[in-house]
This record gives C-alpha cells, structure tokens and sequence, in this order.
C-alpha cells in the first residue's frame, strides 16, 4: 500500500541525511470518508476543536500524514501525531489560516481553489496538464523569520525551531493524474539553510515515488 513504500521513502531520505534533517515528513490528500477509522476519528476531533465540523463532509480532501521519521521515537510512528496526522482541508478560506499550509499548497503550484473544486472538474483539469510537470517546490528558507503577506510567522511552531535548530523548511509535490483530488507533499526541517538552486537538485526524488505508487493510488490501496 501507499503508506508502506510512503514510509519507506522518508526512512531512506532520513537516513541518508540524518545529520541535517530534524524531520522528514510525507502527506497524501484522502476524502474523509476513505480514511481508516484511526484517522477519522482524529480528524473529526480536531475539526470540532477548530469549530469547522459543520464544514466537514464525505468528499473534504485531508492532508493525511502518510510517512514520518525524525530525531524523537515519537516522530518516527504516525499514528503518535499530535496535530498533524490528518489536517482537514474544509474550504480555500480556512487553509489560508494556516500559513505553513497555504504556503506549501500555493509554492507546490497547486493554489487553494481545488478544495472546494468538484472531483469531475479536478481530475479534468489534472489530466490536461498531462504534459506538464506537475511536481513543484517548497521553501521557507528562514525558518525563524520568514513572514507571509499578512506578517504571520510561515512557521508557528518556533519553540520546535528553537530546540531542534531548524534553519530552513523545504519539500516537494504535487498532484497524481489519478484518483480524488490527489495531491502529494513532502516537508523537510532542515539544520541547515538551503537555497531554491539546491532544491531543484533534489527535486527529482519525489517523481519515481509518484510514479511508483500510481497504481496502488488506483486500486484504493493507500492506508495498510
């Protein structure tokens, strides 16, 4: 399935760099209805802490937290997520309250209007772009103080960044040409500044992972 070639991923890019990553994670856009109970019962919670569960429906895609590895035992199982095994993308309004989200989706290339997109549309407009590469690149090169247009901190979690030493957050993504509103995101936490000329060496690795995992992605095999 999906989550297990998703882990195995990260593991092998963790241990590779394990002297400059802090963390190492890999999410995958699910409808809420197809996720395993685990995670729905985590998303809902969350949704209702956030007061968005009315916005809830079958079809909302999450951002599911698919493969995770890092420098506390805890980070190394997703399922010990605290806030982050599943973010429910309800609506464009609501992910634009989160800044690291809306950041990452809008530098992956992918905008926010796909989430209140239906899936005919979406997956119409996915496979016109057939000919393009639909992978794409985020940074937020200083972690500490990079702030978006409405002068919110694109990193909230500056305690994390503080005691892990994070300098720069980086990852790469994009959509599949399959299944329901798909999209696809890594994110790195790096000790180390990088540049957007060293990210575009290192964007190459996401696409045998896409590649490989399309025809489990078409059979519904995502979660083990």
């Amino acid at each position: 399935n999906v989550e297990q070639v998703a882990q195995k991923f990260i593991d092998v890019i963790y241990d590779e760099f394990e002297e400059s990553l802090a963390l190492a994670r890999l999410f995958l856009s699910v409808p809420y209805d197809d996720l395993p109970t685990f995670n729905r019962n985590f998303v809902t919670n969350l949704a209702r802490q956030l007061n968005i569960e009315s916005e809830l429906t079958s079809t909302t895609p999450v951002l599911s937290l698919l493969g995770t590895r890092g420098n506390e035992p805890e980070w190394n199982d997703r399922r010990q997520s605290q806030g982050h095994l599943g973010i429910p993308l309800v609506s464009p309004e609501f992910v634009d309250t989160i800044p690291m989200v809306s950041r990452l989706l809008n530098q992956l290339g992918l905008g926010l209007d796909w989430i209140s997109m239906p899936n005919k549309k979406f997956s119409m407009q996915t496979q016109s772009q057939t000919q393009l590469d639909l992978t794409g690149t985020f940074l937020v090169q200083d972690a500490k103080n990079d702030r978006d247009a409405q002068n919110r901190r694109i990193i909230p979690m500056q305690d994390f960044v503080a005691d892990y030493k994070v300098k720069t957050v980086f990852g790469f993504g994009g959509r599949y040409l399959v299944g329901k509103k798909s999209v696809l995101a890594t994110i790195f936490f790096s000790k180390e500044t990088l540049t957007i000329e060293t990210l575009k060496k290192l964007s190459p690795i996401i696409k045998p992972f896409k590649v490989s995992t399309m025809r489990l992605f078409k059979k519904d095999k995502v979660f083990g």
